[in-house]
């Protein structure tokens, strides 16, 4: 539903990578056991951003940066390295 959103506003759809799956449902439950979406927003916009990043238009291209970013690994074996491609999406909610 997400991403049918998205793509209905010309937006970049994102992908959820298995190494980044943990940090995704972390921000799930807080968001609905909490209330609290700040970490579900954050996981979201590095996320879309980290998607826009890739050149899409070369498959090979697009599967050899996501095997790099260890994105296809699983959270124990690839977050260090996963995180280090999307710290630079940083994220800053805004002031209310």
């Amino acid at each position: 539903m997400m991403n049918a959103e998205l793509h209905a506003a010309g937006e970049y759809k994102l992908i959820v990578p298995t190494v980044h799956r943990d940090s995704y449902l972390n921000g799930l439950r807080k968001a609905t056991r909490d209330g609290n979406f700040k970490t579900l927003v954050k996981v979201f916009y590095q996320l879309q951003r980290y998607t826009a990043s890739i050149d899409w238009a070369d498959y090979g291209e697009a599967r050899d940066t996501l095997e790099a970013h260890k994105a296809h690994l699983l959270p124990d074996e690839g977050i260090a390295d996963f995180n280090r491609q999307i710290r630079q999406y940083r994220f800053t909610p805004p002031v209310t």
